[in-house]
């Protein structure tokens, strides 16, 4: 695997982050055959907000988890690799990419910065967290919930109600929250009667929208969370596309893990700006 394929694989993944609630809510299906609408019918505010509790109350809080991941970038190269996520709600997500149980390469994403080390080359990246997120400014809660498939407000929980606007038909409907930047916007799409987000579309000034693709949802202690989330990212000379498999079966909740990032000794530290000219680099080929 050459530095350039994996550094884009991590990057994608930030682009893109045993304790279950005590709060018991009602299946959304039943909720939605409840309410009666066709799948052309167009569903009241009423209705919306019948449907957007039944799902915004199944998310549990956790406290960090621990779980295998598979990363596969789909295009314009096609490459996978393995490895281990753990997450402390709201503080960090670090990755750990591994070859035959070996580590590789990580990746740690904080309230404020993001690192990275690629250890056969010996090199590590260093920056602000606004560096890679200032026209998408968001938190590492918002980022968990965007790899688990939740519905967020930018630099916040789970959006109010009343802080969205909301609409759609007995088929599908979405959510966009109000708080976005000037010049950007960002919506949710619902499945129904499932349930849970199938979609999360970012637009952007000046360029194609970014799209995470959600499916295969699987009902946690904490709440359901996607297994499968596929990136896509436009640009002018084709497009970036990467899938996160997580094994939320195997994934192992509240155990007190900690992860702490230091500079490795003897690495050469590589910027921002030389990433940006990789991914430039990928996306001719």
């Amino acid at each position: 695997m050459t530095i350039r394929s994996l550094f884009i694989t991590l990057l994608l993944s930030v682009m893109l982050a045993s304790c279950g609630s005590s709060r018991q809510a009602a299946n959304q299906e039943e909720i939605y055959n409840a309410i009666g609408a066709g799948p052309d019918t167009r569903l009241s505010s009423a209705q919306l907000k019948q449907l957007y509790n039944a799902m915004t109350q199944r998310y549990g809080k956790w406290e960090d988890v621990k779980v295998p991941v598979k990363l596969s970038l789909k295009s314009p190269r096609s490459m996978s690799i393995s490895g281990v996520i753990t997450m402390k709600a709201n503080e960090y997500i670090h990755l750990s990419l591994r070859v035959l149980g070996m580590e590789m390469a990580s990746l740690m994403v904080t309230t404020d910065s993001v690192f990275a080390t690629y250890k056969l080359e010996k090199i590590y990246l260093a920056e602000s967290i606004g560096e890679f997120t200032s026209s998408f400014p968001s938190t590492v809660g918002n980022l968990q919930s965007l790899l688990t498939g939740r519905v967020f407000a930018l630099g916040g929980g789970v959006p109010k109600f009343g802080d969205c606007k909301m609409e759609g038909t007995g088929t599908a409907w979405t959510i966009t929250p109000g708080d976005a930047p000037k010049g950007m916007g960002y919506s949710f799409e619902i499945a129904t009667p499932k349930g849970e987000p199938t979609a999360l579309t970012v637009e952007l000034p000046s360029r194609k929208d970014v799209t995470v693709d959600y499916s295969d949802y699987y009902v946690t202690s904490a709440g359901p969370m996607a297994r499968r989330s596929v990136v896509t990212v436009p640009s002018s000379k084709g497009e970036l596309k990467a899938e996160i498999d997580l094994s939320l079966n195997k994934a192992e909740w509240n155990t007190g893990s900690t992860k702490i990032w230091s500079v490795p000794r003897g690495y050469r530290r590589v910027t921002r700006d030389a990433v940006m000219k990789i991914v430039g680099g990928l996306s001719k080929k």
